[in-house]
């Protein structure tokens, strides 16, 4: 019956966001507010259905069901006695009939720390041939890196118990300074001081800032920042700019430091 029907991840989220919000549904919110220039313009607030998807004896059952999921069922490779989740492995073939092409779809949905959720996430792995395909070996250990970094942030884990091993910072990153206040603000409750335009460099587990060279009257040097910020510089002097790819920017058609004319630019990011 599942094949017969087709829904988005995030309509799929919302729904076991609900089944966490005791019945509860929210509707799904991708944007908080509108800002510009630190004025508030609009701001979205949440909004939910006044009545409950299901009953509470329903709700009651589909949450420990997904709890058992996770204590012996498909997602017991997951679990963690630090904190509790809950949720659901998915697997899914597309190009059922046709062996040749036939692939799989992974995904986890879930919530946690199920006791009193604050957080409900779905994972999905797209275009997954070979042995390794299931929603168990695939999307349910992603969702369990994310979940464990949620709880470092939260206070509710130590920062070792989701260390990778690799305790060094980025080696280089340029951005818009507010930015990374902001970041470093939330990570260690610090109020630095950054340049409006920063390039920032990381040696070790130590971090240095200085401030980003960007011309306004000349092609301004945008590697290594967002697409966001790039978008931004490069505009507000007037150039019309196509994007290539994601990421950071790697390369810019136009030389940094020629000189400024009100014309087309390529960015690509990787």
């Amino acid at each position: 019956h599942g094949y017969e029907l087709q829904i988005t991840p995030l309509q799929m989220l919302a729904f076991y966001n609900a089944v966490a919000n005791n019945g509860i549904y929210m509707t799904p919110r991708l944007v908080k507010s509108v800002v510009d220039n630190h004025k508030v313009l609009k701001q979205f607030h949440p909004k939910s259905r006044k009545e409950k998807i299901a009953s509470e004896k329903s709700i009651a059952a589909l949450q420990e069901m997904m709890k058992d999921v996770i204590t012996k069922g498909t997602g017991a490779n997951i679990y963690t006695d630090e904190y509790e989740i809950a949720g659901k492995t998915g697997t899914a073939a597309y190009n059922y009939v046709d062996q040749g092409t036939k692939g799989y779809n992974a995904s986890f949905a879930g919530f946690f720390p199920a006791d009193n959720p604050r957080y409900s996430i779905i994972v999905v792995a797209y275009g997954l041939t070979g042995k390794k395909y299931y929603g168990s070996q695939v999307a349910a250990p992603i969702f369990r890196k994310i979940a464990d970094r949620l709880m470092v942030l939260d206070g509710g884990l130590t920062q070792d118990y989701a260390n990778t091993g690799n305790k060094a910072l980025p080696r280089s990153s340029r951005g818009y300074g507010g930015d990374f206040q902001e970041l470093f603000h939330e990570l260690s409750h610090q109020k630095i001081r950054y340049p409006t335009w920063a390039n920032l460099e990381g040696e070790g587990i130590k971090i240095t800032s200085r401030k980003a060279m960007l011309s306004n009257n000349k092609v301004p040097n945008v590697k290594g920042l967002g697409l966001r910020d790039a978008v931004y510089v490069l505009e507000n002097i007037g150039m019309r700019v196509e994007v290539h790819g994601a990421g950071k920017v790697y390369k810019q058609s136009k030389r940094p430091g020629s000189s400024l004319k009100r014309e087309n630019i390529e960015i690509y990011l990787n």
